[in-house]
């Protein structure tokens, strides 16, 4: 677990997830626009959701018109490539995170959950 400071706000957060932030911070900076998170494990999340606070293997952010779902998508699969480089581990899995867009909430939600 890692602890993030991130909008005045201390989430707990597993290694692969801030990765992922990471680099979708990089990505929306290079787009102009900015990552804005609006939930990781803070507030009430569902029993076995992968935002509860000892887990912490997910976290929501905002939809934007400029980054598209396939953008997201392509970020998420280079950080899956950084992390089999790292360690070797990652490459027993052919998916390690899961990208659901929630147009309704207006969120992507984003979970480290290989498969």
């Amino acid at each position: 677990m890692r602890t993030v400071f991130y909008q005045n706000v201390v989430w707990h957060v597993c290694f692969e997830i801030d990765e992922c932030k990471r680099e979708l911070e990089i990505y929306y900076h290079n787009q102009g626009e900015r990552l804005v998170i609006t939930s990781a494990n803070d507030g009430q999340h569902g029993i076995g959701s992968l935002h509860n606070l000892f887990i912490g293997r997910a976290f929501d952010h905002e939809i934007t018109e400029k980054v598209k779902e396939a953008h997201i998508r392509g970020v998420l699969k280079t950080v899956e490539e950084k992390l089999r480089r790292y360690d070797s581990k990652y490459s027993k899995f052919n998916k390690l995170f899961d990208l659901v867009p929630e147009k309704d909430r207006g969120v992507y939600h984003i979970e480290y959950d290989p498969k």
